[in-house]
C-alpha cells in the first residue's frame, strides 16, 4: 500500500500495478469520477435526506472528501480514516465552485490571444 500511496502523491492519474485477484486497477482520478457519479445519483434520488456511506476501505471516502473540500487529490491520504471511524462532512465546509481559468479565458482571434 505504501507504494500505491507514493504513486498517488505523484499524480492522481497513475494506476496501481496489476493484481492477481481480478480487481480492476483505478487511479485516484478514476475513483474520484466514480464517487462523484455516486454523489450525483444520491443527490438526485435522496435530496434533503441524510446519507451514510460505508466503504470497505478509506480511499473512496478520502478521495471524495478531498474533492469536496478542494484538497489536491494527490493528498487524499492525508484524510485517512481510522478503522470504524465515522466522519461528518459539513456542507458549509465545501468551497464555492470556481471555474478553471481555461473556462473563463476567451480567445476571439486564435492563435493571436494576448
Amino acid at each position: 500500500m505504501s507504494q500505491v500511496y507514493a504513486s498517488d502523491s505523484i499524480s492522481p492519474t497513475i494506476k496501481p500495478p496489476p493484481t492477481d485477484d481480478g480487481t480492476p486497477n483505478e487511479s485516484v482520478s478514476d475513483v474520484f469520477v466514480r464517487v462523484t457519479q455516486l454523489m450525483s445519483i444520491l443527490e438526485t434520488q435522496y435530496s434533503e435526506d441524510t446519507i451514510v456511506i460505508v466503504s470497505p476501505d478509506s480511499d473512496n471516502l478520502t478521495i471524495l472528501q478531498a474533492g469536496l473540500v478542494g484538497l489536491d487529490l494527490r493528498r487524499h491520504n492525508d484524510l485517512s480514516f481510522a478503522p470504524g471511524e465515522v466522519r461528518f462532512v459539513d456542507t458549509s465546509s465545501i468551497p464555492t465552485y470556481k471555474q478553471p481559468a481555461s473556462a473563463v479565458y476567451k480567445c476571439f482571434n486564435p492563435p493571436n490571444c494576448n
